[in-house]
């Protein structure tokens, strides 16, 4: 399961799902958590990703700052008379396996031959 915990983004669904895995990630099983910042501009976009600390697999990293940076939607802050103003908003993502393996990566496994008895 895939958990992107950012209390500000103004999103009803999640933000990834286990198809978001990176494969070799996956199939090497490993696992970690994220830590990252955004600037989000005055129009609640990402405008750049930075991580703060690493999962320690590079592939888990990028992946992280590519979807956070792709799909992340946010309410613009604002300054005292309301305007929306650009900020910087920290959080994490955990990534561990699936339960389920992914249709692509299901789809993708090599089938054994039956054995003859």
């Amino acid at each position: 399961m895939l958990l992107l915990s950012v209390g500000v983004a103004a999103r009803a669904q999640p933000l990834t799902t286990s198809e978001d895995y990176p494969v070799r990630a996956l199939r090497e099983g490993r696992q970690g958590t994220v830590q990252f910042r955004v600037t989000v501009s005055e129009a609640g976009r990402v405008e750049a990703c930075q991580i703060t600390a690493s999962s320690g697999s590079a592939d888990l990293d990028a992946a992280t700052c590519e979807i956070v940076s792709r799909r992340g939607r946010f309410k613009p802050a604002t300054d005292a008379s309301g305007q929306p103003v650009k900020r910087i908003y920290a959080s994490k993502m955990h990534w561990a396996i699936p339960r389920e393996p992914p249709a692509s990566v299901a789809a993708a496994e090599p089938t054994r031959p039956a054995e003859d008895d």
